[in-house]
């Protein structure tokens, strides 16, 4: 039988979470009891320390991947972030994935300019594998410098690199670089994907690789709850975020000459502008009422899979079925409403368990109407 899809839990720490940072490896855990395969730690600044978290949450769990979803060249230097994610798979072997994405949405606090983010992403990569083999670094690119660079320990040489792209220079880099291919717009429609798909596949095609020699990681942005509407509610914040970043409307996307908007994305100009000029997506946890009154059920359904578990989870099923090529679905959970931020994560986690499940049954189903082994 085909390898069964993967599901990663992410994003934590973020801005709807007021718990302390032990509290996220309680619930790696129960990502991992309810059929997770990995779990995400972002990697924000001045939040819970994305290697550190990931440490623990290696080191309170089993079997579950633990990855930086994601960091970036700037945040530390890449040779420092390898040493980090060798010294984590070191500690849990073959369970650590290294995250990376271009930085474009993180402020520079220590006025450090992100540019030319393909070329810094691409030599990232360069030096974090280049340590990983054993391999004394020197390096001197177009962004980064690294003279010497080498670890002190045997650090296992394979050890997967993630690329998170949303556009179309990044895919095709991810494509030609990357183990595992990080789709991060959070748009749910099958023509988007497909172009992206298109883009990752030139990007293979470039460097000699075919997409069966990368995994395909969708981003789906997840709300569940017992009651519908605790769900579909604040999963208007989660449609918010994703109308700005496909809209190309919010501060950080506003400026990027490599990005344009689907020819799919159906959101009314006034809903645009009223989120772009009356919210701050990075600083406001809660998107304010009156704004979410404007985001209707039709839009909501663009950009979100938020309910009943088993609504959830008959969605989620046919999204997968359009989407072949995906080997892994991350969910960019939200917390439904009601209770602490811990228990609405962990409501929508136990939610996915039923979601993991019936799509892992609906593919052995196919497959045995299909003859597949």
């Amino acid at each position: 039988m085909a390898s069964a899809l993967k599901f990663t839990f992410s994003n934590l720490p973020g801005l709807a979470w007021h718990e302390p940072v032990g509290r996220i490896v309680e619930l790696a855990r129960l990502c991992e009891e309810v059929g997770f395969d990995r779990f995400g730690v972002s990697d924000w600044r001045f939040m819970s320390d994305c290697i550190v978290t990931m440490t623990a949450c290696l080191q309170g769990t089993q079997r579950l991947g633990i990855q930086s979803q994601v960091t970036d060249p700037y945040v530390r230097h890449p040779s420092l972030t390898a040493a980090a994610h060798a010294t984590m798979d070191d500690l849990a072997p073959g369970r650590v994935i290294l995250g990376l994405g271009g930085g474009r949405e993180q402020p520079a606090f220590w006025g450090q300019t992100h540019s030319h983010p393909l070329a810094a992403v691409r030599e990232a990569v360069a030096i974090c594998r280049g340590m990983f083999r054993g391999e004394e670094v020197s390096f001197e690119g177009e962004v980064l410098r690294v003279y010497g660079a080498r670890l002190n320990f045997k650090a296992n040489p394979a050890i997967p690199i993630l690329i998170a792209a949303r556009g179309s220079g990044m895919l095709r880099l991810a494509g030609e670089i990357a183990d595992v291919v990080h789709f991060a717009s959070w748009f749910i429609n099958r023509a988007h994907y497909r172009d992206n798909l298109a883009e990752v596949e030139r990007g293979a095609n470039r460097a000699g690789r075919t997409l069966a020699d990368l995994e395909i990681d969708v981003s789906i942005p997840v709300c569940i709850a017992t009651e519908r509407e605790r769900a579909r509610q604040p999963a208007r914040r989660l449609a918010a975020q994703a109308i700005l970043w496909m809209a190309g409307a919010e501060k950080y996307s506003s400026g990027r000459r490599d990005w344009r908007t689907p020819t799919e994305f159906n959101v009314p100009p006034e809903v645009v502008d009223a989120l772009r000029t009356r919210w701050d997506m990075w600083t406001q946890p809660r998107l304010p009422d009156e704004l979410a009154a404007m985001i209707t059920d039709d839009v909501l359904d663009q950009f979100v899979v938020a309910g009943e578990p088993r609504e959830c989870a008959e969605r989620m099923a046919a999204l997968v079925i359009e989407r072949p090529e995906a080997t892994g679905i991350r969910i960019q959970a939200h917390p439904p409403v009601g209770g602490s931020s811990f228990d609405g994560y962990a409501e929508t986690v136990r939610g996915m368990g039923d979601v993991i499940a019936y799509v892992h049954s609906r593919a052995v189903a196919r497959a045995g109407a299909t003859g597949v082994r």
